[in-house]
């Protein structure tokens, strides 16, 4: 859920569809500083991706951050 901007949630909306790829995801804030919050997500084979936000309720195309995170219990 988004906030609303005054101290509130807004309902929920699909981001997506695939997620399934990932065995952790976090919600990582601005990481590439385009002014959208992001996404951080560990595939089953241990290479961390960033999951850039569009600004429109989605992301962009995802970015290969690193690789044999798989050794790591979760993100946080």
């Amino acid at each position: 859920m988004h906030g609303t901007g005054t101290g509130t949630f807004a309902g929920r909306f699909l981001v997506g569809a695939g997620y399934s790829a990932y065995n952790s995801i976090i919600g990582a804030g601005d990481i590439n500083d385009d002014g959208h919050n992001d996404l951080v997500a560990r595939d089953t084979s241990g290479n961390l991706w960033l999951l850039p936000g569009n600004g429109h309720k989605g992301v962009g195309a995802r970015i290969k951050l690193g690789t044999g995170d798989q050794k790591y219990g979760y993100l946080h």
